[in-house]
């Protein structure tokens, strides 16, 4: 009698454990299947995420101030490759929305699709969405996908420190000049005085500088200066031979190996920063001519002669150039303070002559985005574009 107890009562044990063995299986089938369906949706954020942060950079590089900029600044992030679903979908256009915006101030951004005007808009958002399928969600849920969402913002953020890509150049800021024109303000327009240089943005300044610089008044009326100086008369000559003749505007190493690679692959062989003494090094480097031309040579766009045609047609921005700008002011032996970093746009080839008492030339863009597809969208200065969410 008492063995047909434990009988019974090993066969109602045994009755119970398979009923938890198979409720069991189907609550580890059920998560092990959320985690399946869980683990696609993560897969699938990370790439929406590195969609956006690609398009939010593509766009930001874009911007320069206008209604063109922007439209470009959008294109180039539709036109972002980046997939999704491992790699095998692209992301489409109609499940991506592109804005832009100033810098925050108080409540923070203040985001449009189309500004215009497009003044000082150098931040752009980029938010895609896509539909993830589901698997074993949906046997809790009736439905077969669920939305993944994911945004980024980039900007164009200024700096004013340099350890690489700035020109070998200095050149003298036209301190005189502020308070005169109409000011850059938030926005370097065309034709617009810098409040901080006194430089205009549109006007042709020098880089290297002739030892005898002169307007042109005279017998031959010929001037070895370029317009953006000739145009300040005796004031810049005698800002330019303060130093001496020997000081012709170059503030790199006195090496022609550094000299040459500063030109041509943007080697920095001093760490610069704005508000800090630079120091002229003498000669007038006339033998990195052929530097010079080949730095020209490495754009897509070598032809064009102002900035208006330069960026209209297609460029890759090697003849833009980062150069610290100095207040003229000469302190001790042939240093200056540098008061801004800003860009400017070298000539075609043929317009830089070999000669040692020539002056090489460039246009002044006002501001400078170092990586960027433009001369900024910001106020005059150094800009480099980065995520900022």
């Amino acid at each position: 009698m008492f063995k047909s107890k434990l009988v019974e009562r090993w066969k109602g044990q045994k009755g119970f454990v398979l009923i938890t063995a198979a409720l069991s299986t189907v609550v580890l089938i059920g998560v092990t299947g959320l985690s399946f369906d869980a683990g696609r949706l993560y897969i699938a954020k990370s790439e929406l995420q590195a969609f956006v942060d690609a398009a939010s950079l593509s766009a930001a590089q874009q911007l320069d101030g206008t209604s063109d900029g922007t439209t470009k600044a959008t294109n180039a992030a539709l036109d972002t490759r980046n997939a999704w679903n491992f790699n095998t979908q692209s992301i489409q256009s109609q499940n991506v929305r592109v804005e832009f915006s100033q810098p925050p101030v108080g409540t923070g951004y203040n985001w449009v699709q189309s500004p215009n005007p497009a003044d000082n808009y150098t931040f752009a958002r980029v938010q895609a969405r896509v539909q993830a399928p589901v698997y074993f969600i949906r046997t809790l849920f009736p439905h077969d996908s669920t939305s993944v969402a994911a945004e980024a913002i980039a900007g164009q953020m200024p700096k004013t420190s340099f350890k690489d890509g700035l020109f070998p150049f200095s050149p003298y800021a036209h301190l005189f000049n502020i308070g005169n024109g109409m000011p850059c303000g938030a926005s370097a327009r065309r034709g617009c005085t810098d409040e901080t240089t006194g430089l205009v943005v549109g006007n042709v300044y020098t880089l290297r500088w002739p030892a005898n610089p002169t307007t042109g008044q005279g017998v031959s009326g010929n001037s070895n200066m370029c317009p953006g100086d000739r145009s300040a008369g005796q004031t810049i000559i005698d800002i330019a031979n303060a130093a001496g003749g020997s000081e012709r505007g170059y503030i790199e190493s006195t090496s022609a190996d550094d000299i040459r690679e500063t030109i041509t692959d943007d080697l920095q062989t001093v760490d610069r920063t704005v508000g800090e003494l630079v120091t002229m090094t003498g000669g007038a480097k006339q033998t990195q001519w052929d530097a010079l031309l080949s730095r020209i040579s490495q754009d897509v766009n070598s032809s064009a002669t102002n900035s208006e045609a330069y960026f209209a047609a297609p460029h890759n921005n090697r003849r833009v150039v980062a150069c610290l700008i100095n207040d003229g002011v000469l302190v001790g032996s042939n240093q200056y303070r540098s008061v801004q970093i800003g860009g400017f746009l070298l000539f075609p080839a043929s317009s830089y002559g070999v000669g040692g008492n020539q002056a090489w030339c460039a246009e002044y863009l006002g501001s400078y985005v170092k990586g960027g597809k433009t001369a900024g969208a910001g106020a005059p200065g150094a800009y480099v574009v980065r995520l900022v969410q």
